[in-house]
């Protein structure tokens, strides 16, 4: 699918339906139309509708939206959660076509990913103001609301929706269901845990296997290494390669940064060599403690929160 140019959106409509009922409405031209109905907070339930014209509130919003999102533009859903079902929907319509953000969560969730929560956030702050004055809250004239003003609660008893600012998590690709070709892809993101489960652990397995089949038929060399050894490093090498590579993207760096330090540390070692020994055995140390930071850091240290250039994090 074509990728909407952020340059061309001349329209942006955000809305949310709460268990089906309409709870916010948020409609933005680039000519300063601007329409609002309610709020994203199930306390504060509105139905009226207020309507004006504000130069330079869609450019303002637009200057908050990041510009890679467009790309990631799809249908995320957040299942298995208790509470009530909250359904976004976020457009971006241009001359070029529409990039549609379709959301659903319980709100027992996290939430909206903090990506688009900051957007809700600075919309809702855009037209705050208008939609006051019109609904005669800030002393307005109501003229242009169409609809009851009713504002309060729906019942006493239901808890809010889950806050916008909540911190989230992206859900584009949080329950894609799991593929041989999924596996083995170096594109997206995968968090320790999935790491260490999915990959870790087993590729370690399978090696360790290989080894010591090779010693238990007597097919080990005089270095250890046998044929079913030397086949399992060939069968587990693309699928470490793949998730080490989905590993380095939740920290937003590619799998480039991997040569770009073995280099370093060939380059180091050479020089330290070429100085002196003991320069180069040392060298040589801080290479491979580098390295090994490397490696403990794609096991214990977290990803970075919400979507980052190589997409969403998953759910494990």
């Amino acid at each position: 699918m074509a990728v909407v140019p952020l340059q061309s959106i001349t329209v942006v409509r955000i809305s949310l339906r709460v268990d089906g009922e309409p709870q916010l409405l948020i409609l933005m031209n680039a000519d300063g139309l601007v329409k609002r109905m309610g709020y994203s907070a199930l306390h504060r339930y509105e139905e009226a509708v207020a309507t004006d014209r504000i130069p330079g509130v869609f450019a303002d919003f637009m200057s908050a939206v990041p510009p890679k999102l467009l790309e990631r533009a799809g249908t995320y859903e957040d299942p298995g959660r208790e509470g009530h079902l909250c359904q976004w929907r976020l457009e971006f319509e241009g001359e070029d076509g529409v990039a549609r953000f379709d959301l659903s969560y319980a709100s027992g969730s996290a939430g909206l990913p903090p990506a688009m929560a900051r957007l809700v956030e600075r919309a809702e702050s855009l037209t705050d103001g208008m939609y006051r004055d019109q609904l005669g809250v800030g002393g307005g004239d109501d003229e242009s609301v169409s609809g009851p003003a009713d504002v309060g609660p729906r019942t006493d008893s239901e808890p809010p929706v889950a806050p916008v600012l909540t911190p989230g998590v992206d859900v584009a690709e949080a329950h894609a269901p799991w593929s041989i070709g999924q596996y083995l892809s170096f594109e997206g993101r995968i968090g320790r845990a999935d790491y260490i489960v999915q990959y870790l652990l087993p590729l370690m397995a399978l090696s360790f296997a290989g080894s010591f089949a090779d010693g238990l038929v007597g097919l080990a060399g005089e270095s250890g290494v046998g044929p079913m050894g030397v086949m399992a490093s060939l069968l587990t090498f693309w699928p470490s390669m793949a998730g080490w590579a989905k590993r380095m993207h939740d920290f937003g760096v590619s799998l480039w940064i991997l040569p770009k330090v073995m280099l370093g540390g060939v380059v180091a070692v050479g020089l330290g060599l070429v100085v002196h020994p003991g320069l180069g055995v040392v060298a040589m140390g801080l290479f491979a403690l580098v390295f090994f930071a490397l490696c403990i850091a794609s096991y214990v240290w977290p990803g970075t929160d919400g979507p980052n250039e190589y997409g969403p994090p998953r759910i494990s």
